[in-house]
């Protein structure tokens, strides 16, 4: 029996050579709300092929996350329900974690899937990607969310009230809080332009 194909990110050539990246779901159909966003947020503050794929593939991380969880996303927050604590805790651990070894079923994969690659240092956990890395899927997603959140209720209720735009902030700053430090260099080279 034959397994349906998961998420997968492609890729759409236009004939003036742009390229754009598109989330494709198990039918292999582009993923409404991801596609939506990708060309009218991503796509359109001209931001680089390779950066719009990033961020997909953080988003495909959120979808696989909450399609194991059974978590309805656009559903919940048409509704103005918004990930609880508990959900942004295993939605950052799912974005930390490296993306080869979740299964599309939200599942880990066994490590013994793996063993003919080059092995880590001795002791070492190599069951999550670098600090930079995670810090920037759960920046991607977080935007993401506060978009679909303020898109979906302004698309049904033509305007957000106060108590949910403080929710979806709330929900921001509890993923944002999950990402970590930046890389020092990164920091460094920020606060050069700054100086004299």
């Amino acid at each position: 029996m034959s397994q349906k194909p998961g998420y997968r990110i492609s890729t759409i050539l236009f004939s003036d050579g742009e390229r754009l990246p598109v989330l494709l779901g198990a039918a292999g159909a582009p993923e409404w709300m991801p596609t939506l966003y990708a060309t009218s947020q991503l796509r359109n503050a001209s931001l680089a092929p390779s950066t719009t794929k990033a961020a997909l593939d953080a988003i495909r991380l959120l979808l696989i996350w909450a399609a194991s969880r059974n978590v309805h996303v656009a559903h919940r927050f048409a509704r103005r329900e918004f990930l609880t604590g508990s959900e942004v805790e295993g939605l950052a651990q799912q974005l930390k974690g490296r993306a080869d070894l979740v299964s599309d079923a939200g599942k880990p994969v066994p490590i013994s899937r793996h063993q003919n690659r080059v092995p880590a240092a001795p002791g070492a956990a190599k069951k999550q990607v670098d600090a930079q890395t995670s810090h920037n899927r759960i920046t991607a997603v977080t935007a993401y969310l506060d978009w679909a959140a303020k898109y979906l209720i302004e698309r049904e209720a033509k305007g957000i009230d106060q108590i949910a735009a403080a929710n979806i902030e709330l929900m921001g700053e509890r993923l944002r809080s999950k990402r970590g430090r930046k890389r020092k260099s990164e920091l460094s080279a920020r606060m050069g332009l700054d100086g004299p």
